[in-house]
């Protein structure tokens, strides 16, 4: 028994010298890299919003998938979360000092999560949009994207913060609701808005709730902020600046003869052109007396949405400098096909000019356009 109690007390300083020296590795290795993600932080912060795009451009299909909408909320719980936690690092009494040591990484998880939300954004918008009437709002996506590195210190701001969050939401509710009722028109997207502002109310008093020094004298800034951000979303629909997400248009062309063959697919004919109509800005359609031109179009749509779409066939007056509608041709699609609805429209009696076929939803956002030159041979 002797020996043995001599050999556990020869152990334990043994033990405890290993144990100390276990601890003061780590905390030697937390503290570099404490000082290197202050160091690099800025860095570190462009790196994730960039890693977070790459993200969303390899792994994001389609827009009414249930694999992307749980990412989409993925993102909105880790900013909300982050955005909870950052205003609560001032005032917390028990986790308090814990909170300002990881003050950083907070950072780095909201922009990380708001990377990810926009690029998200910016892509399924940009792939329901023309670029030439939804140009806006996409910049304003953009913007939101890469400004991130640019706006680091505002991240500090609680109003700065929920600003962003609010139009990440309201984006996101968009298309949405749509999704969720199998409805697209003006007044779902109304019902997009009252639900966002519903949203960021809850947020805000829970916030107000959790972390009430640090929003104190944030209330009416936040307050004017969603409202100018409300405001300013409402003017850009209504003036069709926002892309009809969540229809998306696949492909479109202009052809000499459309035809559908034995399997039901649809033959797509045009002329063969030389090297220099390939360089043309606009395709050119050689047209005979009594011919038609045809407009083909496939539009993507999810499963449980079917809507009229427009093929609105314009020619440029050079007289009257201004474009003249000739047709306006109703074509009805579902959803549910990836590669899109494929549809098409044609028009006879077109005559020498620059025309366009705009594709357009009932309450007139564009979808696509196709430019096209006419000339006769006759």
């Amino acid at each position: 028994m002797f020996t043995i109690r001599i050999l556990v007390k020869k152990k334990e300083p043994d033990r405890l010298r290993m144990l100390n020296s276990v601890q003061k590795k780590m905390k030697s290795y937390y503290i570099k890299v404490r000082n290197f993600v202050v160091k690099y932080e800025r860095h570190m912060s462009s790196a994730a919003l960039i890693f977070g795009f790459i993200l969303d451009n390899l792994t994001l299909r389609r827009v009414d998938l249930l694999v992307e909408n749980l990412a989409i909320v993925g993102y909105l719980t880790v900013a909300a979360v982050c955005i909870i936690f950052l205003n609560l690092s001032g005032e917390a009494k028990i986790f308090g000092g814990f909170l300002k040591k990881i003050h950083p990484w907070l950072l780095i998880g909201m922009q990380f999560a708001f990377g990810g939300l926009f690029s998200a954004f910016l892509i399924f918008y940009s792939r329901s949009a023309s670029l030439a009437s939804s140009w806006p709002f996409l910049a304003i996506l953009l913007a939101h994207l890469v400004g991130n590195e640019l706006s680091r210190k505002r991240y500090v701001r609680s109003a700065f913060q929920i600003s962003v969050f609010y139009i990440a939401v309201f984006s996101y509710l968009i298309f949405l609701l749509p999704l969720v009722t199998g409805k697209i028109s003006e007044g779902m997207f109304l019902l997009s808005g009252v639900a966002s502002i519903a949203v960021i109310i809850v947020f805000y008093f829970l916030l107000r709730r959790l972390a009430p020094i640090a929003i104190a004298n944030s209330g009416r800034p936040i307050m004017f902020s969603i409202l100018g951000i409300y405001v300013a979303v409402n003017f850009l629909y209504f003036a069709r600046f926002i892309p009809p997400i969540p229809l998306a248009l696949k492909s479109a062309g202009v052809y000499d003869l459309i035809e559908k063959n034995s399997a039901g697919d649809y033959v797509l004919m045009k002329e063969e052109r030389d090297w220099k109509d390939r360089l043309r800005l606009y395709p050119r359609i050689d047209v005979r007396q009594g011919e038609p031109v045809y407009a083909y179009s496939a539009i993507f749509a999810p499963v449980n949405i079917s809507i009229p779409v427009y093929h609105r066939w314009e020619y440029f007056d050079k007289t009257k400098n201004r474009w003249i509608e000739s047709s306006l041709i109703r074509l009805d699609i579902s959803g549910g096909r990836n590669e899109g609805y494929r549809t098409y429209s044609m028009k006879y009696a077109v005559f020498p000019s620059l025309w366009r076929v705009t594709i357009e939803t009932p309450s007139g956002h564009i979808i696509g356009r196709m430019k096209f030159f006419i000339r006769r041979l006759d």
